[in-house]
Order: structure tokens, then sequence, then C-alpha cells
């Protein structure tokens, strides 16, 4: 009898558990609180080395004019104390306003060279006067460029074979297979057209790094080579954010790592000390100019951003800045300034985006949230946002589609179907978004805070919490203007830029559930009661 009774029961626990076979699991459902990242937060306190000037005499070139281009070959060095082969990294300074050769501004970048030097990397910069004086034709300044560095390039690399006499020692310390460049202000484009030059030439650029780029083209040629950028906020020459532009465009190859970061409060100038203006006390407000970085700090950050970029991505050193990027959450903070980022690693996948139709939604009883495709267009016939989140002139990146995400109620939600399953493997998850501050569901907030929860087949939740206050989140400053459009027509616009931002999320947040069958990722507003943003893109990196 009691056989009967014992297998009576178990038969009824089997038909419960759905006929499987096995007894039902029980939903696990976790929440974590993500902390706030920071990159740099002990600053490296390294002294720069000596810089030296450097001429390996003239050189003339013939242009696809019929131009005959002579320049000389110098610039500033600066070489690591130690033995062995380094990586070299050379800057290229921008236009800046030139009017004749006189005025140099590769001195300007010494304490970056000499930093870099310092950090075991050879640090160059190049007079690239020639490049700009007497024309306004970017292509033209794309060829001089080009050959200017070329000629920089091959005279160093001679000087590490011991074939030319250089002014400091240089033979043997130069690791030809890692190459480093540095874009300034209107040279950016045409650096990464170099770069691919240089490759066919059997010198492989494995990094770059433009500094607050100035864009009237692309570029005609993209190099496989990882980059980042920085763009400042309070940039008064390159008011566009020209960079995020750069970005965009960009093929975010599966093989590097891509990467723009927002300094807040940074100007255009000062990354440069040759430059002796401040573009915000000329150009910008009194806002701008009473809250603006000082000079010393924005010099710091480039020098440590620099030496972590290039060490992380030529060298494979574990830098803060990379390993930050790679398994923990985005950084608020690099180098003791407010930043915002966006990045994409090797290996990245987009799970969701909107550059098809999306079922919309409508709030219900339980949801109360709304959801609309729109889409951010430089034309303004077909622009159907107020804000610009930095779209391009033209070409398949002036136009950027996007979901309007508003909720009325706390705790609302909205949920998505990732295009893959199986995330193991991955080591964070990216949310690309801005927060819309024109909606008037966001008057009474400053900051946006939000979740990302992911469930799996089975039901088990993981959900990760954003902090309160992020630069990501934060809402922008500024007001509605009435512009007049190209047919006449009178419209508002947010009066400034709202470049996206991304939050990054470590995958081990979401542990507690089988990453193998990930069904649905949802974004979930636990922190206010009302809200409204833009949603690109999220992935998987």
């Amino acid at each position: 009898m009691r056989l009967k009774v014992g297998t009576a029961l178990i038969a009824l626990s089997l038909i419960l558990a759905g006929c499987s076979g096995e007894p039902k699991r029980d939903i696990v459902r976790t929440e974590v609180k993500v902390d706030v990242a920071e990159v740099g937060a002990q600053l490296d306190g390294i002294d720069a080395l000596d810089v030296h000037e450097y001429n390996f005499g003239s050189r003339t070139v013939t242009l696809s004019t019929g131009e005959a281009m002579t320049f000389d070959v110098r610039g500033r060095v600066s070489v690591p104390k130690t033995g062995g082969a380094h990586p070299i990294v050379f800057a290229v300074h921008g236009k800046h306003e030139l009017i004749d050769v006189t005025k140099r501004f590769d001195g300007g970048f010494d304490y970056l060279v000499g930093h870099l030097a310092a950090k075991e990397t050879i640090g160059v910069s190049i007079d690239a006067n020639r490049a700009f004086v007497g024309t306004d034709d970017p292509l033209l300044e794309e060829e001089r460029l080009r050959h200017i560095v070329d000629a920089n390039v091959d005279m160093w690399m001679k000087a590490h074979n011991g074939s030319v006499q250089a002014p400091v020692p240089i033979a043997g310390k130069v690791n030809p297979k890692k190459i480093g460049l540095i874009g300034y202000a209107e040279s950016s484009p045409h650096v990464l057209t170099t770069a691919s030059f240089l490759e066919r030439k059997g010198w492989p650029v494995a990094s770059i790094l433009l500094v607050a780029p100035s864009v009237d083209h692309e570029p005609s040629e993209w190099p496989k080579s990882n980059i980042g950028m920085i763009v400042s906020e309070f940039d008064s020459i390159v008011k566009s954010y020209d960079g995020y532009k750069l970005y965009d465009a960009m093929e975010h190859d599966e093989d590097r790592i891509s990467l723009i970061t927002l300094l807040k409060k940074g100007n255009h100038s000062y990354f440069n000390r040759a430059i002796d203006v401040n573009d915000v006390a000329q150009h910008g407000t009194n806002y701008e100019l009473k809250h603006q970085l000082k000079r010393e700090d924005q010099e710091q950050f480039l020098k440590q951003y620099a030496s972590d970029f290039f060490l992380g991505t030529l060298n494979d050193s574990e830098t803060s800045l990379i390993r930050n990027l790679q398994i923990r959450p985005q950084p608020d903070q690099m180098y003791w300034q407010d930043v915002t980022v966006m990045a994409r690693l090797a290996g990245s996948e987009t799970l969701v985006d909107f550059k098809e139709d999306v079922e919309e939604e409508k709030p219900s009883k339980l949801n109360k949230v709304r959801t609309e495709r729109v889409i951010d267009d430089v034309r303004p016939e077909k622009d159907e946002i107020e804000i610009d989140t930095v779209v391009a002139s033209d070409g398949p990146t002036s136009s950027r589609p996007m979901l309007r995400i508003d909720w009325m109620k706390k705790g609302s939600y909205a949920t998505f179907t990732p295009s893959r399953t199986n995330l193991v493997g991955k080591e964070v998850i990216a949310v690309d978004f801005v927060v819309d501050p024109v909606s008037e569901l966001n008057k009474s907030e400053e900051y946006q805070p939000f979740a990302v929860q992911l469930e799996d087949e089975d039901g088990n939740i993981a959900r990760a919490s954003l902090a309160d206050e992020l630069n990501a989140t934060h809402i922008s400053e500024g007001g509605l203007e009435l512009v007049k459009r190209s047919d006449g027509k009178r419209h508002e616009v947010w009066s400034k830029y709202t470049p996206l931002a991304s939050v990054r999320i470590p995958m081990e947040r979401f542990d507690s559930i089988d990453l193998e069958r990930v069904k649905t990722i949802r974004l979930v507003f636990n922190k206010t009661e009302s809200g409204s943003m833009f949603v690109y893109s999220i992935q998987a990196q």
C-alpha cells in the first residue's frame, strides 16, 4: 500500500512538472546595483622624459596637381631610456588658422610625447605646417600630409635600422609592427587615409587616436586600425562634434576596438601648448567660460588617455582604460574628469537595433510605456525629433533610426527579443541611447537611471540597476530654439547637440541565469515616475 501511495505521489509531481521527467525548477530572480566605474583614479605621476628637436633635412615631392612641394622632415622626439624594441607613436597637429610656415605647432605636444616615452613608447611630434599653408582644399591638404608623415616615418625607420643618424639613440629601439598615429583637429581625417597608405608600404598602423577631430569630408579610405577619439564638450571651434560623425561612418570591424569619449567641459585649443588662445573665451558662452577645464587638467587627461590607449592596443598591456572597457561598467570619470563613452570591442555583436520597422507599444494598465520608432535626419523634412544626435550632413549616416520610449509610471519597461540568444563568451552588455531633454516627462528629473534585465528560456531573471547619477543618464541642459528650414518653414530644435552615450554592464552581473538561452532583454524604468529616452542599439561585446 505504501508503494502505491508513493507511486501516485511521484506521478502527480511529474504531471505538475509538465511531464518532463524532471522536478519543476524554482524560478531565480536576482537584482544587483551596478557600481560607478572610474578610469585612472590614481594618476601615474610619471615625469615626462626629455624632448629633442630633430631635422632630417628637406625633401621635395611632386603632387598630383603637378605642384612640387618642398618641406623639412622635422619635429620633436622623446625616446624611452630602456633597451629593447618599443612601440612608436607619431602625433600630427592641425591647421589652427595657420597663415604662414613660421608658426610651429609640433612643440605644443612636448608634454605628450615626453609622457609617452616615460611609459615605454617612442613619441614623435611631426611639423606638418607645409600641409596646410596656402590652401583650403581638404583633398590637397590630405595629399600633402600623407607625404609629410610618410617621410617622417621613413626616416625614423632608417634611423632604427642604423642607415641614418638621429639626434637621439634610436638604433634597434623601434618595433615597426607597433606603430600608432595621433591626429588633432583638421589633420584627423587625413591621418586615417595616411594610415591606409602606410599599411600598403609595409608599415601597418595598429592604433590611431583622434583628438578634437574636425571633419569636412569623410576619409577616402579607412585603415584596419584600432581607433579612439576624444571630443570636447565645450569645443568652440568644432561645435558640430565631428568625431561622432566619424564614429558612425566607421566600419566597426569585429577584430578591432573603436572608441569615442566626450570630455566634459573640455575646449578645443588646450590640447596643444603652442595654441595660446582660449577658443571658449573667443567663441563660447559665459557659462562655458566659467566652467571649462584648466589647460593643465586637459593636458593631464590627454597624456594619460593616450598612454593608456596605445599601451593597451599596441602592447596588449592591461591598462586601466582598455581593461575597464572589457570587463567593467562604463566609466563615469577618466583621469579625474567627467566623461561619457561609446565603444565597440573586438567581437561586438548587435542584439537589438531599429533599422527596420518595429511593433510599437501602447500603455496598458500594468505597463505604462509607449514606444515609437523615430528618425533623426539631417534633412528637416524627414526629421522626426527636436534634438540632433550628431548625424552627418550626407551619406548613410545622415539618418539615425531609434526607438523613443516614454514611461508614465515607475516600474514600466520595454521588452526586446535579441538577435542572438547565446551570450556565453561575451563580457559586457552595452546600450547606446540618449535621454530626451525636450520631453515634458523628464522635466522633474536631472538624471534618468534605469535597469537592464535579461530573462532566459526557463523564466529566470537577472536585473542590473544603474547608479542614480551617471553622466550618460544626465539630461542635457539647453532650450528650444526656432530655426528656419530649407523649405522656408520654421521649426523648434534643441539648442545643443545631444550625442549618444552608452551604459556598459558586465555580463557577470547576469550570471544567475542561463546565458546560453537568453529569451528577452528588458529596459526597466524602476527609479523615476516618468521619463523619455531614445535607444539606438543594444550590443553584446
